[in-house]
């Protein structure tokens, strides 16, 4: 972070590198060769900040020279992310300290959350015309006293079981293409207050039920539907196995697709490839393929546990315990910021008692936290948050380069007198807070 002072005359650049390493090459502790490490650190810088201007005038008008500004941001646009699992009365299930654990350690990292499975057609209509609607109305009122953003996870998906109830199985093609828009109305229009964002459809490319049973259009039915039902939502396509070579099928279908005018938002990638450590071209080349179809990449699902087992990948030896975890995620979660068009990185499992895979969480069963937390921590909260104390200087102001976020700016002038404010940091803005203050 970056900001300059001219307080009274006297001229100051102070530059804090926010991620300093002794060695060229070096991010998140691995070394991904100079050109990636400049590609970071030029990307994070250029695509995750914006240049902001404090103005400060007294009630004439007059510049106000010399008062001290404390800037604080206070949230991120940026979507940091935890699946929420499918939970029945979650405060009863997890037992007070549990959730008072889950609530802490979840809304200090996290802006964001996806319905994990309770808003698979499966599990929430299990018999046809019974919905189970409490998990789902948990998550909700939970997410909306926190400011937390919802994705809904998902609408068609090709997974039986899960995916889809058995009892659609019975039906004939155009029956299923009924049932299938009255699900996507169904849900999109009871959650729309609340949720903004959905996955669609999910493994298009893997799994391919819907293709047999109902058409080989049903993504792009399902995208219309799904734009029809609800014209200002953000709607994703989900995918897996981008990183391990996919991408190559997964982004020729998603531009088709476009092209036929389906009316897709954004692009997922779960990038959940365990005991697989990618390279640094991987995931550049990965993202850079994702971003070829000009949309915006949202991945989608992380998962690495800390279960022991071998790294594989040939890039990162030795084996997946806990600091392995941690030095993945600092540097997974760090070049994918950087990338330009990424704009949401969510995980799957926070806690290990409910993760899908064992030990896939960052915190531990007895709720104490693992180094990977302290990593996403130090990131989210740390380095990729600006905070800072400053001076006006000659023309009554502060410049700074700040994160993408919301702020808090508090002023004191020489005389004591003292006024807080908001402000909100953006992309292509023009980031100007203006504070007049009172008789000082």
């Amino acid at each position: 972070m970056s900001f300059e002072t001219a307080a009274l005359g006297l001229t100051v650049l102070i530059l804090l590198s926010t991620y300093a390493s002794a060695e060229s090459g070096y991010i998140a502790g691995i070394d991904i060769g100079a050109e990636y490490e400049a590609r970071v650190r030029a990307g994070i810088e250029h695509n995750r900040k914006s240049s902001a201007r404090i103005e400060v005038v007294d009630a004439k008008n007059r510049k106000v020279v010399g008062a001290k500004v404390s800037v604080k941001q206070t949230s991120h646009d940026f979507l940091f992310g935890c699946a929420f699992p499918l939970w029945h009365e979650p405060p009863k299930r997890l037992g007070k300290d549990g959730w008072d654990n889950w609530n802490r350690y979840f809304t200090r990292l996290f802006n964001y959350t996806t319905s994990e499975n309770s808003l698979k057609w499966g599990p929430i209509e299990p018999q046809e015309g019974v919905f189970r609607w409490e998990p789902v109305d948990f998550m909700i009122s939970w997410c909306r006293e926190r400011n937390i953003k919802i994705k809904g996870h998902n609408l068609i998906w090709g997974l039986p079981k899960h995916g889809f109830p058995e009892w659609l199985e019975k039906y004939s093609p155009e029956e299923i293409a009924v049932r299938a828009r009255d699900h996507i109305r169904t849900l999109m229009s009871r959650c729309r207050e609340d949720i903004r964002i959905w996955d669609v459809v999910n493994e298009p490319i893997h799994l391919h039920w819907f293709e047999e049973h109902w058409s080989p259009d049903y993504v792009l039915d399902s995208y219309k539907w799904a734009r029809e039902c609800d014209p200002d939502a953000v709607l994703v396509i989900n995918e897996y196995a981008g990183f391990r070579g996919d991408a190559d099928k997964f982004v020729p279908f998603v531009k088709n697709l476009l092209r036929k005018g389906a009316p897709i938002d954004a692009i997922g990638e779960q990038a959940h490839d365990p005991p697989y450590w990618y390279s640094p071209k991987e995931i550049f080349d990965t993202l850079d393929k994702m971003a070829s179809t000009g949309l915006p990449i949202h991945l989608t699902e992380l998962t690495y546990p800390s279960n022991g087992a071998e790294i594989t990948g040939g890039f990162v030896k030795g084996k997946w315990d806990e600091d392995k975890q941690a030095e993945f995620y600092r540097y997974f979660v760090t070049l994918c910021f950087s990338h330009p068009k990424v704009e949401a990185i969510t995980l799957w499992a926070m806690w290990d008692g409910s993760s899908w895979l064992k030990n896939g969480g960052i915190i531990r069963e007895d709720w104490t936290p693992k180094p990977a937390y302290y990593a996403l921590d130090d990131l989210i909260n740390n380095k990729w948050k600006t905070n800072f104390e400053s001076y006006t200087d000659t023309n009554g102001e502060v410049r700074f380069r700040g994160f993408h976020g919301d702020y808090e700016v508090t002023v004191t002038t020489a005389s004591g007198k003292t006024m807080k404010m908001t402000m909100h940091v953006a992309k292509d803005s023009n980031n100007v807070l203006r504070i007049e203050m009172p008789r000082y």
